[in-house]
Order: C-alpha cells, then sequence, then structure tokens
C-alpha cells in the first residue's frame, strides 16, 4: 500500500514524463522514517537510533525501490543512525553505504540527495564529535547534494579550495564559482565558456526534453562544437569520471555528437546563408532521430 500510494503522488505531480508542466516530487524519509529505538522521535536526540524491529531493513525498502522505477528526481534522508546496519553508526546522511552503495549504487537512483532540515548544525547523530566542516565533508563525502536548513557556504568553499571535496559539487551547480573554478582546471577556455550553460541544456534534453532541438543545436554552434569538438568530449569524460553520467550514456552521447559532426551537404550552387541554413536543418533532424537511452 505505501508502494502504491507513493508512486501514485510521484505521477500525480511528475505525469508519466516529466516537462514543464510536472512538478519535481521529493520522498522521504530514506530508508524509512519511523523504526526508532522505543518509538522515540528522530528530531531529538533520544530518538537517533533507527533499528529495524524484526529484521525488517529491506522491508522499508519497498516504496522507495518503487518511486526509482518511477522517475523519482529527489530524494531525502532520514535524521536516524541505522544501528547495526552498515560499517558505521552514524546518521543517514553522513553514512556512504546508505547513500552511495545501497542508493546510487545497488538501487539505481540517480536524482538529487537533499539532506532533513540541519543535519550540519543542529542534528547531527554519530558525528557530534566531528566539527561543522568535517561534518561537511563527511556528508558530501557520503553523497550528499544539497542541504536543507543550512546557509553557510564558508565551510563548502573552504573544503574546495583545499581540495578535499570532489569536482562533482561543483559541476553540479553550474552557475556557483566553483564551476567557475573547474571549468579552469579542465582547461576550457574563456571563448567557450557558455559549456556549463551548454551541458545543462544538454543534460535537461537528456533528462526529459524540455530543451528544443534548436535550442540544443544553437548552443553547440556557439561553442564551435562543429570546428573542434575535443573539448566538449573530455568534459563528458570527466564527467563519467565522476560518475554524474554513465558510460552507456558516455556512449550515446558521443555517437550523436559525431554523427551531427559528420553532417554533410552538397555546397554546389549554394550561397554562404544557404549552407549554413541546410546544415542546420540536417543537423536537426540527427537529433530528432536521436533516441537515448539509459
Amino acid at each position: 500500500l505505501s508502494s502504491e500510494m507513493t508512486v501514485a503522488y510521484v505521477k500525480g505531480f511528475q505525469g508519466n514524463k516529466i516537462n514543464n508542466k510536472s512538478v519535481l516530487t521529493m520522498v522521504k524519509h530514506f530508508p524509512g522514517g519511523g523504526p526508532q529505538e522505543n518509538g522515540l522521535d528522530a528530531h531529538l536526540y533520544s530518538g537517533r537510533n533507527q533499528i529495524y524491529p524484526g529484521n525488517n531493513f529491506d522491508y522499508h525498502l519497498k516504496p522507495f525501490e518503487d518511486a526509482i522505477k518511477n522517475n523519482l528526481k529527489v530524494i531525502m534522508p532520514y535524521y536516524g543512525i541505522p544501528v547495526g546496519q552498515t560499517n558505521e553508526d552514524v546518521a543517514m546522511a553522513y553514512n556512504k553505504y546508505i547513500l552511495t552503495d545501497l542508493l546510487r549504487n545497488e538501487l539505481g537512483y540517480n536524482g538529487v540527495i537533499c539532506s532533513d532540515w540541519g543535519i550540519i548544525t543542529g542534528r547531527h547523530w554519530g558525528v557530534d564529535n566531528l566539527s561543522i566542516k568535517k561534518r561537511y565533508e563527511k556528508s558530501i563525502a557520503a553523497g550528499i547534494d544539497q542541504y536543507g536548513g543550512e546557509t553557510d557556504t564558508s565551510f563548502i568553499k573552504s573544503l574546495f579550495n583545499e581540495n578535499r571535496i570532489s569536482e562533482k559539487w561543483a559541476i553540479m551547480n553550474l552557475n556557483s564559482k566553483l564551476a567557475e573554478d573547474l571549468e579552469q582546471k579542465i582547461k576550457i577556455p574563456k571563448k567557450i565558456s557558455n559549456f556549463r550553460k551548454t551541458f545543462n541544456k544538454i543534460y535537461l534534453f537528456q533528462e526529459n526534453g524540455n530543451v528544443t532541438k534548436k535550442e540544443l543545436l544553437t548552443g553547440l554552434n556557439k561553442m564551435n562544437f562543429f570546428r573542434d569538438e575535443t573539448l566538449i568530449i573530455t568534459s563528458f569524460l570527466l564527467l563519467r569520471e565522476l560518475k554524474i553520467i554513465s558510460s552507456k550514456e558516455l556512449k550515446a552521447w558521443k555517437q550523436m555528437l559525431i554523427e551531427l559532426k559528420d553532417v554533410k551537404i552538397n555546397v554546389k550552387n549554394l550561397k554562404p546563408n544557404e549552407i549554413k541554413s541546410m546544415l542546420f536543418e540536417k543537423r536537426l533532424k540527427t537529433i530528432s532521430l536521436f533516441e537515448y537511452v539509459k
């Protein structure tokens, strides 16, 4: 019943296919918000231990598994500590097994992981002895993408400048100063510094088709992609290395980009503007025939 209600909730807001009328839904609290020791509340220190009576950890995963299969895009881990379930008794937001090994790798979730409110400065069960900076570092390493109820960005900036958090954090925040630092690191010239904007368009096209084929092609033209595709391919390789896209996704995008690059027309008796227009139309057709498969 919980699975049926969860899937209905997700589809009701997002629709069967995500588009510009969809509202992305957040499902919480992963992996189960309720099996607390003595039935206490995980918002309080006394309810920090999550013990899954009757050895029912897997049972609590079922609604999340079904939501993920139905295009779930945002998930929130709970405050509790999954006592005895992983290799360390720390809260879900700090637990790499829960967020990366289980949620990402085993269940195949590829959306945003947003922390519950105040897990750094308020309810930091199991990591109370860590400094605020180390809590950020540990939770990011575990798999947190976005923080609820935290507003001080200085600790994250400091960690990035000290190379203590990965580039994934920079590239996911496509409009941030950290992303600009990443562009310099992978040597993207200023003349195509709109890589992030174009990649974001490619990502949206891949995910839900919100971006028109014309917008995507215009972005690639602005990047001079059809003169030299090396940098954008290098960028995709980096995204795969950071596990932002899969090998299958990389292969699919490279194939489409190669096909776009290889588009040819007969230019005999054509004026420059006619050549440009025909190339554009033929490349639009190439994109329209592209079937993205995860």
